[in-house]
């Protein structure tokens, strides 16, 4: 009965004993994790030797265009009539005339004249030439009242064109310098080509200096001097004659 009863009892002390003896037991390691991956960091730039230059650089990116100012409005053409000494400046080889026009104050005169719109002009330019044809000294020997009239004399108060103005000019022809008895000038025309004759001097236009409807400015290679500078009894006999023809033959006693 004994062994009986004592039998079960190693049994029990091990299975009372196997909870302790589990939770004795060493905790499990824990699961190996991955070694993390390191990033490598961009090498820094080597120092440049002296002779070395430098990398080059990207190009900036260009900002836009700055907006452009809004354009200026022309210069307003000058008004009133032109300027008859800078247009002969301007032309060249008429120093002389320009300068005679200056001094005796005939370019206020014409540019007075020209203010008015219903007044027109033609004006006979002798270049530089022209006045060195002159006997030496003969302008200097010319008072200042001679010297207006001789420039005056190189003036027509119409606008002539080239040819047909001149075609339908009746002879003698007018001037600034006084009526066509004092100061008479004619003129003839071959196709474009237009000659002039105080009596004392026979030229031709050598070209159109200047040209709008109002003003007419034509160079001439000789200087037009005025029968009355020579001879003032000259004039009412050849105005007598009463033509053209005996006007020129009987003014030639005087070239």
């Amino acid at each position: 009965m004994m062994k009986q009863f004592l039998s079960p009892l190693p049994l029990l002390l091990i299975f009372l004993s196997l909870p302790i003896a589990l939770a004795q037991s060493p905790a499990q390691a824990p699961l190996a994790q991955p070694p993390a991956q390191s990033v490598a960091s961009p090498p820094l730039p080597l120092p440049l030797s002296p002779n070395q230059s430098p990398l080059a650089q990207p190009p900036a990116i260009a900002s836009p265009p700055l907006p452009l100012p809004p354009p200026k409005a022309p210069d307003k053409a000058p008004s009133g009539p032109p300027d008859v000494t800078a247009v002969l400046n301007k032309a060249h080889h008429f120093d002389t005339f320009v300068r005679l026009l200056k001094t005796t104050q005939q370019d206020n005169y014409i540019a007075k004249k020209l203010n008015d719109s219903s007044q027109s002009l033609t004006i006979f330019a002798p270049d530089d030439n022209a006045f060195g044809k002159l006997s030496l000294g003969t302008l200097n020997s010319y008072n200042d009242q001679k010297k207006i009239q001789l420039i005056k004399f190189h003036m027509i108060s119409s606008f002539l064109s080239i040819p047909g103005g001149f075609q339908t000019a009746s002879n003698p022809i007018s001037t600034e310098a006084g009526s066509s008895v004092d100061y008479p000038l004619n003129v003839t025309t071959t196709g474009n080509l237009v000659n002039l004759t105080s009596g004392l001097v026979n030229t031709s236009i050598s070209g159109t200096v200047y040209a709008d409807n109002q003003l007419a400015i034509y160079g001439v290679d000789r200087v037009l001097l005025p029968i009355s500078f020579t001879c003032s009894c000259a004039i009412k006999a050849c105005t007598e004659k009463g033509s053209t023809g005996s006007f020129n033959v009987h003014y030639s006693q005087w070239q």
